[in-house]
């Protein structure tokens, strides 16, 4: 019997709740790529990436700003007396936008710990990788009398982006009126920029 190709629906059904929109549970719940299946003979064969199951089940939604770990987050390292350097790192669900604003919020958050008013930016790098897993493709051949019926379902490849960023600051102590090449107030960073970063 010739292979018929459905689509597996989103590991969270999209159902609205009380509130119109969808829960943060099933909005995380969906993985960032289309999983198929196939369906042979009434016996469903599933196509699922190991390694993206892997991530979905591990990191289930966007790094949340929180000290580095396994998901991501944002550290902070002293690098001389007014120096630092800022890491931040996403996952899979993350994007660059938010990668920045980890960087930002802790370099303002570093600035003020230290008696700092504002921060200069030294340098910054791109630290995003790229992860790629393939599916191989299959075949199987029925013989039915003396004939053969051959069926195949071709191969993927996926690309996983997470986002990250390096970068080096200065803290500024400025006084009222006082300006500074480059200089960027951290009272303000914390205010509006902390305002959009998850936390919880």
């Amino acid at each position: 019997m010739p292979w018929q190709t459905s689509r597996i629906p989103p590991l969270a059904k999209q159902m609205p709740s009380p509130h119109g929109r969808l829960s943060r549970m099933q909005y995380c719940l969906r993985p960032p790529v289309a999983l198929g299946y196939l369906r042979v003979g009434g016996i469903v064969a599933m196509r699922m990436i190991l390694a993206l199951v892997a991530l979905v089940l591990l990191c289930g939604c966007a790094t949340k700003y929180q000290e580095m770990g396994f998901t991501g987050g944002v550290a902070a390292e002293q690098m001389t007396a007014d120096t630092w350097r800022i890491r931040a790192r996403g996952n899979a669900y993350t994007n660059g936008a938010t990668v920045q604003d980890f960087v930002f919020l802790k370099a303002a958050e570093i600035t003020q710990a230290n008696g700092g008013t504002h921060f200069q930016i030294i340098s910054a790098g791109d630290a995003s990788r790229a992860s790629t897993f393939v599916t191989p493709g299959t075949s199987t051949t029925t013989i039915v009398g003396n004939q053969a019926f051959t069926s195949s379902s071709p191969g993927s490849v996926d690309t996983v982006i997470k986002p990250g960023q390096d970068v080096y600051i200065r803290i500024l102590k400025l006084s009222a009126g006082q300006q500074a090449p480059g200089a960027t107030s951290a009272a303000e960073v914390i205010q509006f920029t902390g305002a959009r970063v998850r936390r919880e």
